[in-house]
Parts: C-alpha cells; structure tokens; sequence
C-alpha cells in the first residue's frame, strides 16, 4: 500500500448528506447547514477542489454522479487503485455506496460514517467516525504508520475476498437456497 501515489481520495457529488464533510474539508464548519444548503451552488464553485486538505490527495466533489468529476469515468477505478485511503460518506439515498466496495475490492483504507448492520460491515476492517473531524486525527496516525496501514490494507483484501466479493455472495446465496429448499421439503 505504501507504493499507492494518493493517501486521500474522495470524488463525488454535494448532497445534502455529504455536507458535513464537505463542510469539515472545506474548513466551513461554522457555517450553519442551513446556510450552506441555500449557498451550495456558490459555494461549491470555490471549494469543489479540496485535495490541498491532505498531502498527495485528492479531494473533489462534482456537480453530480458521473458529471462534472475531476476524474474521467475510465479513470476512477485506476485511481481508486492507486489510493491509500478512500473518505466514503453516505450515499445519496442509502448510507453504504458503491465506493465502500470499490475500495475494499482495491484494498484501500476505508473511513466511512456509521453504517447499518450487516453481514459485510459487522467486524469489517472498515473505519467508521461518528464525525468528519475525527478524520483528520486517524489520517495522520495512518500515513505515520505504515505497518498498521499494511495491516489494515491486507484485513481490507481478505474482508472482500470472504464476504464480499463475487465468490463470497455466491456461496452465501448458495448456502440460502439449500437452506430455504431443506425447510421446504421439511
């Protein structure tokens, strides 16, 4: 993981949900949400490149999904890849998103809100903050500790491959069907 060019990164779209910590990165945490709701489009045009927050980062948030990104679509995966660290706030409707399991398939460090649940976060090597400024603390205990990163890195890629990852649902599918048709037949 230490080969990795990023230590943060996060891209995506402002929604309401993302807003503490988009407020939290962009050094607006005073400002009151409601204010910073009515102001996003002004706002957002001056702080939409936040990568300056963390050294060798990047940090951006977009007009909307697959619009106006810093990174080209083709290129997201690559440099998802290539993070050592990946800022993953709720989704638009749901808290979990898809960048929770692009990272975790890339084995990057995930730090990530509260999420419900489930059997691919409970005991997961996700991080999870109860606030964006607790963010901060745990990126810079990260990058001046490169063996916990690796150890966290390698958690990640074993987490995925066993719970996650296309293999690991399909025999957990499996083991659902064989168990549905034996209560069946019972």
């Amino acid at each position: 993981i230490q080969e990795r060019k990023l230590n943060v990164f996060f891209s995506g779209q402002l929604s309401n949900k993302r807003l503490p910590l988009y407020k939290h990165l962009a050094g607006l945490s005073w400002l009151p949400t409601i204010f910073l709701r009515a102001a996003k489009p002004i706002v957002k045009r001056r702080y939409s490149d936040l990568s300056e927050r963390y050294p060798d980062s990047l940090v951006s948030f977009t007009r909307s999904f697959s619009n106006g990104s810093s990174i080209p679509a083709f290129d997201y995966a690559h440099t998802v890849q290539n993070s050592k660290i990946v800022l993953c706030p709720s989704g638009l409707v749901n808290p979990e998103t898809l960048r929770h399991w692009e990272a975790m398939r890339a084995g990057c460090i995930v730090i990530s809100e509260p999420l419900p649940p489930s059997y691919y976060t409970t005991g997961s090597p996700i991080i999870f903050i109860k606030s964006w400024r607790e963010a901060d603390d745990i990126i810079q205990q990260l990058l001046s500790d490169p063996e916990r990163m690796e150890d966290i890195h390698r958690q990640t890629i074993d987490w995925y491959r066993n719970v996650c990852s296309e293999r690991a649902t399909a025999r957990r599918m499996h083991k659902r069907i064989v168990r549905s048709q034996v209560l069946q037949n019972a």
